[in-house]
């Protein structure tokens, strides 16, 4: 049986976001000391004392299951399930130096169905496919001696290597149906039989996540090694969709934006990307200034293209708006409205400053793009005074 292509299925980002970790001597030196602990690790033996170590002869279903996925996805080196005592639905892999280890809580094999459960073990396996398991990042996070930056460079990294690992596992249950049940079922941590989750409403239910973290400001998020389920279920769904194009690249980017608590490329691990919680005010005033001056044009429009607000089309946004200015004034000033908490100092800059470019995306500011980001200001609660101050910095 062939192997599933999976090296093409791994999310972009988490490449970009591993090299950065491989330039970094640090990070590497960290690495190093924790592969000598690895090395010496005592997992397989406190599995085979503790576990039970699946075997054909017993549970011969799952063990079946373990060896098409392993036949898929990896090479010759052996691997060993065992099942462990937790009602909770947990599943985990180590690469040891001999041998590979599964672990599988009871409470997944009694809650999962088994097309189910292949999806999680090709999530798991994808960790091992893409070299995620080869850098612990846990460990490194745990001992603490990095800086913020690092320790929010492995955060992001880890968030990435969910987004990889998922699509593992859609790869080789070949269905988005199933990779939906099997994260709605670890979540509810019920069996509930014959449960069918639409994937695209649950995929949805991200939309009011991403509005509530918007509008609360949220920037809490920056330290949690997995995305946010809801988060995980939309990545996958535009994956399917997408097939890991650069456009569905960029919007998984600007998904996981939500999460970063700083702004930029430096943070989501793709280049070109702003800060995802202030997108609405972004991209709202920056089409109310670029439509100073008439219908945007092809610099404008990958301006706003690389501000839209998760969920958003850009070609919908404009075909429902036209060249209506006001209306896209009243969305920017209905973001602040909705904005639960202040806006920081630093916020208000980087907010003007992305209005600034959107104004220069086509050239030199001009009156009319000068007027628009005034009205922008004043809907901030800024003086024209404060705005130009903006724009007459580099």
């Amino acid at each position: 049986m062939p192997k599933l292509p999976i090296q093409e299925a791994r999310y972009s980002g988490d490449l970009e976001l591993l090299e950065r970790i491989q330039t970094d001597a640090e990070l590497r030196n960290q690495f190093q000391r924790i592969e000598v602990l690895r090395s010496r690790s005592l997992l397989r033996s406190q599995l085979l004392s503790s576990a039970v170590r699946v075997q054909p002869s017993f549970i011969p279903e799952l063990a079946d299951l373990i060896a098409r996925v392993s036949e898929h996805f990896l090479d010759d080196k052996p691997v060993e399930a065992y099942v462990f005592g937790s009602s909770d639905v947990n599943a985990f892999i180590a690469d040891l130096s001999r041998h590979r280890v599964i672990g599988l809580s009871s409470g997944a094999l009694s809650t999962l169905t088994m097309p189910e459960l292949g999806f999680v073990i090709g999530h798991e396996m994808g960790h091992v496919v893409f070299g995620h398991v080869d850098l612990s990042a846990a460990t490194v996070l745990k001992l603490g001696n990095i800086s913020s930056e690092q320790c929010r460079l492995l955060h992001s990294w880890q968030r990435a290597c969910e987004i990889s690992a998922d699509r593992a596992g859609l790869l080789f249950c070949n269905s988005l149906a199933v990779g939906a049940n099997a994260l709605f079922k670890t979540l509810a941590g019920l069996p509930l039989p014959g449960v069918q989750v639409d994937p695209y409403e649950f995929a949805e239910q991200w939309s009011s996540l991403a509005d509530e973290v918007m509008e609360h400001g949220g920037r809490e998020f920056w330290q949690l090694e997995h995305p946010f389920p809801p988060l995980r279920m939309k990545a996958m769904e535009v994956y399917w969709r997408e097939r890991g194009s650069a456009a569905g690249e960029a919007e998984i980017a600007r998904l996981l934006g939500i999460m970063e608590d700083t702004a930029g490329p430096r943070a989501v691990g793709s280049a070109g990307l702003a800060d995802p919680v202030l997108a609405r005010f972004q991209f709202w005033g920056g089409l109310y200034v670029v439509l100073a001056d008439g219908p945007p044009n092809g610099s404008e429009l990958e301006h706003l293209t690389q501000n839209l607000p998760v969920g958003m089309a850009l070609n919908q946004v404009l075909n429902e708006c036209g060249n209506n200015a006001p209306y896209s004034l009243e969305r920017f000033a209905e973001a602040r409205r909705n904005r639960k908490t202040k806006l920081s100092s630093a916020e208000l800059h980087r907010i003007v400053h992305g209005l600034k470019a959107a104004a220069l995306s086509d050239g030199p500011l001009n009156e009319l793009e000068r007027r628009h980001l005034h009205e922008l200001g004043a809907a901030l609660g800024l003086r024209p005074e404060a705005v130009d101050l903006v724009l007459e910095t580099s």
